[in-house]
């Protein structure tokens, strides 16, 4: 089974340091809330963690004009403030802090930042470090 962390792309400002906003919705009937040792309904963190990872390769993706593609290497720094509950939205902000310029011709570094939000609350946030490479040879492993 192939799970999903972005159901639609709100918005995308390309720039410098472009900035992207996805949305995810965790139904009641996800595979991963049934049954998981949390309360009953909670999200498990480490799929808030993955929706902001998925937002961010998607980030350095259409900010390349999907030249190049990150893989997640590292997360710098996360803070959880509230959990999530199946039936809401997620929405993901995620920018550009850094770029290294050769990842158009070989591998580079991204970072980016995340904000996770459901209607006004942040409920979550995360620096994270992307390996990135060329696209070509990468099309079969994109995560959407």
């Amino acid at each position: 089974m192939r799970f999903r962390f972005i159901d639609r792309v709100v918005s995308f400002e390309k720039g410098e340091l472009s900035k992207l906003v996805t949305a995810k919705l965790f139904p009641n009937s996800f595979e991963f809330v049934e049954g998981h040792p949390h309360r009953p309904g909670e999200v498990p963190t480490c799929l808030v963690i993955e929706a902001i990872a998925n937002a961010s390769v998607r980030l350095v993706y259409s900010h390349t004009d999907e030249r190049a593609v990150g893989v997640l290497l590292k997360v710098d720094e996360i803070n959880i403030f509230a959990s999530v509950y199946a039936g809401q939205e997620i929405v993901v902000h995620t920018g550009l802090v850094a770029l290294q310029p050769e990842v158009l011709e070989a591998a580079g570094l991204a970072r980016t930042r995340g904000e996770v939000r459901v209607g006004e609350r942040v409920v979550a946030d995360a620096r994270m470090v992307l390996l990135c490479f060329p696209r070509h040879g990468f099309e079969g492993a994109l995560p959407w």
